[in-house]
Parts: structure tokens; sequence; C-alpha cells
């Protein structure tokens, strides 16, 4: 745990505050990489609608690129001046990147929502994307598992959720 000390204006005494989470410093340029990654990893894959919900939660949440961009935004100040700045550009992708950092507590329909959002924000649509979403939103069994259940019933046999409950941990 990180601490740092910064005085206030008007004779106040100073004030301590506590970086408990270790949380990154924003870089515009590793933003955008990450999302643009994401973004294009996702666009590398077939999105068919017969699809099972299972399969396209897994495709998703495998792609070693989405991954990173959820694990990066997890670990930044979304609510900070600098991230704002870093994305003024475009104020819709800000509002789904301050949606993602929470994305290990989110649905997984939800998160899928997410994602797809993310891409119509850089006009990069998915095909056939939206009709995943639709399919995997209907099974509410499926959709309402939050992603950190998700990984933990899957720990054996998705390699990627044993990262993804790494990080959950390291958050916490």
């Amino acid at each position: 745990m990180a601490t740092f000390e910064s005085t206030l204006t008007g004779g106040k005494a100073p004030v301590k505050q506590f970086d408990y989470y270790g949380l990154n410093k924003v870089s515009k340029a590793d933003l955008d990489t990450n999302v643009e990654k994401a973004i294009a990893a996702l666009h590398s894959q077939t999105w068919a609608e017969a699809d099972a919900s299972e399969d396209f939660v897994q495709k998703i949440f495998t792609l070693a690129d989405v991954k990173e961009m959820l694990v990066y935004l997890s670990r930044l100040p979304v609510f900070s001046k600098e991230f704002a700045e870093s994305m003024a550009s475009n104020l819709d992708l800000l509002a789904v990147a301050k949606k993602l950092k929470y994305f290990t507590n989110l649905p997984l329909g939800q998160n899928a929502l997410l994602v797809q959002h993310a891409a119509q924000c850089l006009e990069k649509p998915l095909p056939n994307f939206a009709a995943c979403v639709e399919k995997l939103c209907a099974d509410k069994a499926l959709s309402d598992i939050r992603l950190k259940d998700y990984m933990k019933a899957n720990k054996d046999t998705l390699p990627v959720a044993k990262e993804y409950l790494a990080n959950d941990v390291a958050l916490e």
C-alpha cells in the first residue's frame, strides 16, 4: 500500500491519502491500445447466431486481448480527471469503460452487452454479435451469473479463469 501526502490550501494540515488498490497510472496510449486490441480480437471471431450461449460466453472471455483489456480497466482510476481527459474524444466509450472497470462483479449478460457497446462506440460493430447477446440475455440462468462466479465454477476447465480470479484477489 503506497501513501502520499498533499497539503491543502488555506493553512489546513496535510492530508494523508492511501492508495489501497495500487491503481495503474492512466496512459492514453495504453488505454487506446488495450481497447483497440480487444475489439480487433473480437472482430477476428465469427459470431454465429446458432452458437450456444455458453460457447458465446467462453468465446468472449477467453480471448487474451479481451481479458487484458478488462484486467487493465479494472486497475485504472476510472473516476479520475486524467482518465476522463484520456477518453474525452469519445464520451460514450468513457461511460462504457467506467462500467467495465467492475466487470468481475457484473453479470455475464451485462458484460457482453458492454463489450458490444464498446465496439459500437469505436464505430466497429461486431457482425451477428447482437443476436448472440440477445440469446444470452434470454438464458437468464447463465446471463445473470456474475463473471467471477462463472470463473470460479469453471476454473478447472477454463485456463483463463485462474487469471481472472487472480486479478480479483489482487483488487481485494
